[in-house]
């Protein structure tokens, strides 16, 4: 499942509501109205609980008042008695102690009676009656305890009555506020009675507006769900039963809704899988049905046909061009193209073209789009370009690359990773297939230039064979008939068949070193030469062969030179020259050259023959090849060919220079003393 954040960049929606925060809402909400219920509660309430408190102070007031009273009713009683009975110190210690009680009930009262009217005044009135009765009963209480009996008994009693009438206006002040604050209470009384059942109607009131808060958000809340849950069951049915394009609907910008939008990717991303695996299941179907094409396809012309055309129906390109490496491995021959308005042409592989590019590094080349072409290779920056996306992969088989293969399309290309693997896979199997009908090619001509040169060598050695065979037959009849045969006929007969005998061992040394130069076995007996010398001889003991063709040979050759040489195998390099130049241009001058230069031999065959096409020459030096002339001319096709290797051998090199209608120039470069390499293999490996 994905994160949040690539569901907040997928632009469905935002994150404004979650089913969280909706029961975090429930959670405030239930907090909120337990508050509330508690504040009118609380509201209700107020008032009974002001009420309680006041019947309370009123109690605790009442019955401060009954303590001051009876307080107040003590102190008189032990007052009262003095007349009659002797003052004593406890009589004293009670009526003290009396009034400390009376004010303390006193105070009680006064500090309870707050709350109430006029009951704090007539408990200060009780305050002043009780300090006058408290001041004539002190009076009273020093005139007891007179010694001296200056008061007399009646002026005592006069004196306790003052301080009863005090007494009577405390009491009565007492009662007053007893009275007051009995009638509070009961009015207090009357009112929680009456109101006995409004707190629990306000607890009614508050519980069922609670109540119908949670049903109806949760009913709310419980709709959407099942909601959303029944369009998820709904989509998982569809894609349990194979249909992956079914999305199911996005109720709610919550986890559900972030949920079913994971699904809906979920689904998405499975029907890409499965359109990625039908797509691969069609590309390896077409490879497979390639493959069939490659294993009928013989040539590389078919080869070719197969690569371009089927593969513009594989890929979907409009355009397609294949190109292979030459033979000398410098140019890029386009063999097939299909789709452009232009023509490709052959070209260098040191071009900064990219198909020659993807044959130096054999690394494919993708361009996505005119702009990406142009910013890599800006030289190209003003030709028209008709395609605007190109792939261009090199044919490789191994280490080696065998050419390039471009498919072009019309509109910008993205080239995603698995097309990149599908042109590759396609681009080897081609690359594979050419190699194959290359080798098949390859074996055809060499089994062709095998026919042919059977052909060719046993016509070649019947030639030699035939009038030698017919010269002895003569020589024999002549012998039978005649007793005294002329000298002069036997020598002319023997030098025929010297001569024929001499071509015959030529032919069969040359297909000796042929094998030998294969076999990696031709070696070098090295000697010190004069090479003028040694031209001179050749041309002396092959005079009169040129001779018989009306040539002539003409030398110009610096005296001195000396090297550390085969002296044989250089003589027959010089005698394939001649031999060459004897068949090719009969009856015309032949020019040798012999020069030195820092420790090189120079040494040029020039004739005056028809000349060798530029195309030609460097396969002149190859085994078996002959160039064809408008006359019949005999010979294996070896000759040039062992020469090459005689002179590389030697560690010089062989080249040719040659124009249609003025004749053609060998020319080998000998170094004068060169030391063959230790290595066994790197001398037979020459020859290879």
């Amino acid at each position: 499942m994905k994160s949040q954040e690539p569901l907040k960049r997928s632009g469905i929606f935002e994150e404004k509501s979650s089913l969280v925060q909706r029961l975090r809402a429930v959670m405030i909400a239930v907090s909120v109205f337990i508050l509330l219920g508690f504040v009118g509660m609380y509201l209700t309430t107020q008032p009974f609980l002001s009420t309680l408190k006041r019947m309370n102070a009123a109690n605790i007031t009442m019955t401060s008042i009954s303590a001051a009273l009876d307080s107040l009713e003590t102190a008189e009683k032990e007052i009262e008695a003095l007349p009659d009975a002797k003052l004593t110190k406890d009589v004293r210690f009670v009526f003290f102690e009396a009034q400390k009680l009376f004010k303390t009930s006193l105070e009680t009262a006064i500090k309870h009676s707050g709350k109430f009217e006029k009951i704090p005044e007539s408990l200060k009135l009780s305050v002043k009656s009780n300090e006058e009765f408290v001041k004539n009963a002190r009076l009273v209480l020093k005139h007891a305890a007179d010694k001296n009996k200056i008061f007399t008994k009646e002026e005592l009693a006069a004196e306790i009555l003052v301080a009863r009438q005090y007494a009577q206006e405390t009491r009565e002040s007492l009662r007053h506020a007893f009275l007051l604050t009995k009638d509070n209470s009961d009015d207090d009384f009357k009112y929680i009675y009456a109101k006995r059942f409004q707190p629990i109607l306000a607890a009614l009131v508050i519980s069922s507006a609670f109540l119908i808060f949670v049903f109806i958000f949760g009913f709310s809340i419980t709709n959407r769900l099942r909601r959303a849950l029944r369009n998820l069951s709904m989509a998982t049915g569809e894609v349990a039963e194979g249909n992956l394009s079914y999305k199911a609907p996005i109720l709610n910008e919550d986890e559900l809704g972030h949920l079913t939008f994971a699904f809906n990717d979920m689904t998405e991303a499975l029907q890409a899988q499965k359109d990625n695996l039908q797509t691969t299941a069609d590309r390896i179907a077409t490879l497979q049905h390639i493959t069939g094409l490659f294993s009928e396809a013989l040539t590389p012309k078919e080869i070719f046909s197969i690569i371009v055309d089927q593969g513009l129906k594989a890929v979907g390109a409009q355009a397609s061009v294949i190109g292979t490496v030459s033979e000398d491995g410098n140019f890029l021959m386009i063999q097939k193209m299909e789709g452009y308005n232009y023509k490709f042409e052959d070209t260098p592989l040191s071009s900064p073209l990219p198909m020659a590019e993807v044959v130096r590094y054999g690394q494919p080349i993708f361009i996505t789009s005119k702009e990406d072409l142009f910013e890599k290779y800006p030289f190209l920056i003003g030709n028209t370009v008709e395609k605007l996306a190109h792939a261009i992969m090199p044919l490789q088989v191994g280490s080696e690359c065998l050419g390039s293969l471009t498919f072009s399309y019309s509109q910008n290309k993205s080239f995603p990773q698995d097309e990149k693997d599908y042109l590759i896979a396609l681009t080897r199997q081609s690359a594979q297939a050419l190699h194959r009908s290359q080798l098949f090619d390859d074996a055809r001509q060499a089994i062709q230039a095998r026919d042919e040169f059977l052909s060719i060598a046993s016509h070649e050695l019947r030639t030699p064979l035939t009038p030698l065979k017919l010269h002895l037959q003569g020589l024999s009849r002549t012998v039978k008939k005649e007793q005294d045969v002329p000298k002069e006929k036997i020598l002319t007969i023997a030098e025929t068949c010297d001569r024929q005998v001499t071509r015959l061992s030529r032919l069969i040394e040359n297909l000796l070193d042929v094998s030998r130069i294969s076999s990696g076995k031709l070696t070098l007996n090295k000697e010190t030469f004069n090479l003028k010398s040694m031209i001179e001889e050749v041309v002396r003991h092959y005079a009169d062969q040129l001779r018989n063709v009306e040539t002539e040979i003409f030398v110009e050759a610096e005296s001195g030179i000396e090297g550390f040489m085969d002296k044989v195998r250089i003589e027959q390099v010089l005698i394939n020259f001649l031999t060459n130049a004897g068949k090719y241009a009969p009856g015309k001058p032949i020019l040798i050259k012999l020069t030195k230069s820092d420790g090189v031999a120079k040494l040029s065959v020039k004739d005056q023959g028809p000349g060798i096409l530029e195309h030609d020459q460097a396969r002149v030096f190859e085994r078996f090849e002959r160039i064809k002339t408008g006359e019949n001319i005999g010979g294996l096709g070896l000759g040039l060919y062992i020469s090459k290797q005689i002179i590389e051998a030697h560690g010089g090199k062989i080249s040719l220079e040659s124009e249609i209608g003025s004749g053609s120039t060998f020319i080998t470069t000998i170094p004068l003393f060169y030391e063959e390499p230790t290595n066994p293999n790197m001398t037979a490996g020459r020859f290879l």
